[in-house]
């Protein structure tokens, strides 16, 4: 019983002391090129594991639904999508 509490308060805190990151990725304060130092950092980490970014969206395009992974990362009270990143995982299959 301890255990399931320990572990329910472990998911608990992780919930509501994690950064919003549909902020942190944001396009509100990027350089006309839609760079960020959040994005710049995201990019480098992902490219050290063999996944490249392609592009970010800030606004849904037509016809197109992006997944949201995970789902608690998206602020429910912003637009139903953004930010949003394409990724290629190419190198991953060799």
């Amino acid at each position: 019983m301890q255990y399931a509490k320990a572990v329910i308060t472990a998911v608990e805190n992780t919930l509501t002391s994690s950064p919003c990151c549909a902020c942190i990725f944001s396009a509100a304060m990027a350089d006309e090129k839609g760079s960020t130092p959040e994005r710049t950092a995201l990019k480098r980490a992902l490219k050290a594991r063999g996944v490249e970014v392609l592009r970010w969206a800030d606004s849904a395009e037509p016809g197109i639904k992006a997944l949201a992974f995970p789902p608690g990362w998206r602020d429910p009270a912003s637009k139903p999508l953004g930010p949003a990143v394409l990724l290629a995982f190419d190198s991953l299959r060799k």
